[in-house]
């Protein structure tokens, strides 16, 4: 198993910036900070005592036992949330404050106050899980399917066997006929048990799964071991028929680009003459676009990884989102479609800050059947 502390660096160093370079820059503006920089080394002086008790803890959680300490791990990470979202809160107040220039004591309390809320709706909205639905019309289809998609669920030290028996609650509710799982299924900071699967055994339909790029940073052999005790079918590198309406293509998480476009057109090739059913890929990121489905002939395309941005100033990448396979659904000619869930679960920080966590269900209108 990857040591987790991978997961921590980049976190922490924007925690660190938070800490240090967010409450000098709160207590004045740019040009003060630039032209006083003994006022700067006494900031972090005084900062950096706590700072590295902070950090102690943290890694002591993340290195030792991370189920035991599972309420410390959760209150950590949201910790670095908040300073994330305070290091973005300050840079923009003391932005304006260099036009406008405001007392002290306000710039600590706009910014103190920015990212405080904008953590709380981060929190609120990573714990209210919802369904998203999509209808499309499917030419070639024979009658209508409707189907669950699930992505980035993490299980570890944070989701467990409640968070999906709360998934299933909700996928029982929409009577689906099959459920994808495009990755990432686990988070890799405690071992995933076969306990925390049970909940699916209550799905009755096929559930067809693809590994993502945390099933690789672990121990993904023991994984698909326990997996494979479960109703869970893994389908990577495979095409498999479902109820002769659909061919549900699955490829497992691998880095290279031109290895995934390979083994797609392989199972393309081998795929039978009289197979005319449409095509559904599974793969965990979204390396095509609605476009380029058109090459290989895919109805549609369901992918994760992103967790449509995860958090505060990340979420804000879905305003580039025409540019680039972000989030949401993508659309060429009526014909090809990209759905980019934004996932279940989280990685690190457990705050959805403007992004959400849902669970995408699609209903495919095909032919009518006498």
């Amino acid at each position: 198993m990857v040591n987790p502390l991978y997961r921590i660096s980049i976190l922490a160093f924007c925690s660190y910036l938070g800490v240090i370079l967010g409450n000098a820059i709160s207590f004045d503006t740019y040009i003060k900070l630039l032209g006083y920089p003994s006022y700067f080394s006494e900031i972090i002086r005084i900062s950096f005592p706590f700072v590295t008790i902070y950090y102690s803890l943290m890694i002591f959680t993340l290195y030792y036992s991370m189920k035991a300490f599972k309420k410390l791990y959760y209150m950590l990470f949201l910790l670095v949330a908040w300073h994330i979202h305070n290091l973005f809160a300050v840079f923009f107040f003391s932005s304006l404050n260099y036009f406008i220039p405001l007392p002290s004591f306000i710039n600590l309390l706009i910014y103190f106050t920015m990212g405080t809320v904008f953590c709380i709706q981060g929190i609120y909205s990573e714990k209210h899980t919802s369904l998203q639905y999509i209808n499309l019309k499917c030419p070639g289809l024979k009658g209508n399917v409707t189907f669950a998609h699930l992505t980035d669920i993490h299980l570890g030290a944070v989701y467990g066997k409640e968070f999906i028996q709360k998934l299933v609650n909700l996928i029982l509710k929409a009577n689906v006929d099959f459920v994808c799982i495009t990755g990432d299924m686990i988070d890799g900071n405690i071992k995933m048990t076969r306990e925390m699967l049970e909940p699916f055994e209550q799905i009755k339909c096929p559930i067809y799964f693809v590994s993502g790029n945390h099933e690789d940073y672990t121990w993904k052999e023991e994984a698909y071991q326990i997996i494979d005790t479960t109703n869970l079918k893994r389908i990577g590198d495979s095409i498999i028929n479902f109820n002769n309406q659909l061919n549900i293509i699955g490829i497992d998480y691998i880095y290279d680009s031109h290895i995934i476009k390979a083994k797609l057109k392989n199972l393309l090739k081998n795929q039978s003459n009289s197979n005319l059913n449409p095509n559904i890929l599974l793969y965990h990121v979204p390396i095509f676009n609605a476009k380029a489905l058109e090459e290989y002939n895919i109805f549609m395309f369901l992918c994760g990884h992103f967790h449509g941005g995860h958090f505060f100033p990340f979420t804000l990448l879905r305003l580039l989102r025409n540019i680039f396979v972000f989030e949401g659904l993508y659309n060429y000619k009526n014909k090809h479609y990209v759905y980019c869930n934004s996932g279940q679960g989280t990685s690190g920080p457990c705050v959805r800050s403007f992004s959400k966590s849902q669970i995408g269900i699609i209903r495919l209108e095909g032919e009518k059947t006498e």
